[in-house]
């Protein structure tokens, strides 16, 4: 195999997994249980995930590229929205800005050797935080907190221990078949 094969390869298969990350994001948004203003989502578990199984380049692309096709108006989002000036009206949208720089953060920290569990809590505090500031919007400061950082303590923190499973699981499974030629 030439080096040239090799990394349109390797590029190749960094482009499906960034597809994948943006599918499965797209379908985690859909997953909801509706609340006001913010729905539940598994959102965040998937951007859990996504940093956990993409570099940090990558994810960050695949976060990217979420966000792009939405604020295109194709219907990703949750709740779905039909372009730039709905996505940027939406309650929820600083959620997905802090979505777009936690994927990468989590993936940094895990390749610095940081605990998953507490790479993810604070990805956690990123999202959470540009969340509860564009809620400020909307909202006064206490009331933005109490519509949007504690109502999902309990559940982001049961996604992350999910996501953590998750990924120990995907990793166990990709070893057994890496070996089972052997």
């Amino acid at each position: 195999m030439s080096i040239e094969s090799k990394v349109s390869g390797d590029r190749l298969a960094a482009a499906c997994k960034i597809a994948g990350a943006v599918v499965f994001l797209a379908l985690c948004a859909k997953t909801k249980i509706n609340m006001y203003p913010v729905p539940f989502t598994l959102q965040t578990f998937a951007v859990y995930f996504i940093g956990f199984q993409l570099s940090p380049r990558d994810a960050f692309i695949a976060l990217l590229s979420y966000v792009s096709v939405g604020l295109l108006g194709i219907p990703v989002f949750s709740p779905a929205t039909a372009g730039f000036h709905a996505a940027m009206a939406m309650p929820t949208f600083g959620y997905i800005i802090g979505m777009l720089f936690a994927a990468p953060l989590i993936s940094f920290l895990r390749r610095k050797k940081i605990n998953q569990f507490v790479a993810c809590v604070v990805g956690y505090a990123v999202v959470h935080t540009c969340g509860v500031l564009w809620l400020w919007k909307l909202f006064d400061a206490e009331m933005s907190i109490i519509f949007g950082f504690f109502p999902f303590v309990v559940v982001d923190f049961a996604k992350i221990s999910a996501a953590v499973a998750l990924s120990a699981g995907h990793k166990a499974f990709r070893r057994f078949l890496l070996n089972k030629d052997k």
